[in-house]
């Protein structure tokens, strides 16, 4: 195993009913690396994610994470939340009667002496929101449901700026906000996480934003990898040819 790898993953196969969505798929994310997974819908690019995250548990294939081999049988959301892998999927899963503070802390409040540290939790949902460059209108305290789009996708990737992470896995991140907004939110977003050398699996059907923000690509084509490389070893117009 080379150590600069932060996570492998080792002929992962999933069937669900009888169909292969995932046929026997390797990749490889180096520390501080950002990696590009695209793919038609359907391509199994949200059920590779689901693998790592313990969502799913894999039919044929294996793991490794900072070196160690993942036992499926034992693995979770809440076990890869713990060695540090952090999802932001495109269901933006966000409790919309509660507040931003509440959601950004939801099941992880930060408690002294059994009691809830809110004024910390305030300032720190503020600088995390701020941090996507969204200040206007917002203070910790507002209603989610009356926030608009973009806002309500700050609140949701905020979450991931809060606690420690080494591997953040994008699903569709932006999906349902505007060009200008995604690009106000995820080049600071971005930039947070690779200041601190943390690894990312992005997916989006925006290829252009895709390709400038990677370092490397892994193009899935119905369960199948077609191909993985660096991205200054493949255009754009070759990546689209391979879909």
């Amino acid at each position: 195993m080379v150590k600069n790898t932060l996570l492998r993953l080792q002929g992962i196969t999933k069937i669900f009913d009888g169909f292969k969505a995932l046929d026997n798929v390797d990749l490889t994310i180096d520390y501080g690396e950002v990696v590009g997974l695209v793919g038609d819908n359907g391509a199994g690019k949200s059920t590779l994610v689901k693998i790592i995250m313990g969502v799913y548990k894999p039919d044929g294939g294996k793991m490794f994470f900072e070196g160690k081999e993942v036992d499926f049988k034992q693995y979770g959301p809440s076990v890869a939340f713990s060695m540090g892998i952090v999802p932001v999927y495109q269901e933006r899963a966000l409790a919309p009667n509660h507040s931003i503070r509440e959601n950004i802390f939801m099941g992880r409040e930060l408690v002294r002496y059994g009691f809830l540290r809110i004024n910390e939790m305030k300032k720190l949902s503020m600088k995390v929101v701020s941090t996507l460059g969204f200040t206007r209108g917002i203070s910790p305290e507002k209603i989610v449901k009356f926030l608009s789009g973009g806002q309500q996708q700050a609140v949701a990737l905020s979450r991931a700026l809060i606690f420690p992470c080494k591997l953040l896995l994008l699903d569709e991140p932006t999906t349902g906000v505007s060009q200008k907004i995604a690009t106000k939110m995820l080049n600071p977003f971005f930039e947070h996480f690779r200041q601190r050398n943390v690894s990312i699996l992005f997916i989006s059907h925006e290829l252009e934003r895709l390709y400038r923000l990677v370092d490397k690509i892994c193009i899935l084509k119905a369960g199948v990898k077609v191909w993985e490389g660096k991205k200054e070893d493949i255009t754009l117009n070759e990546i689209i040819s391979l879909l």
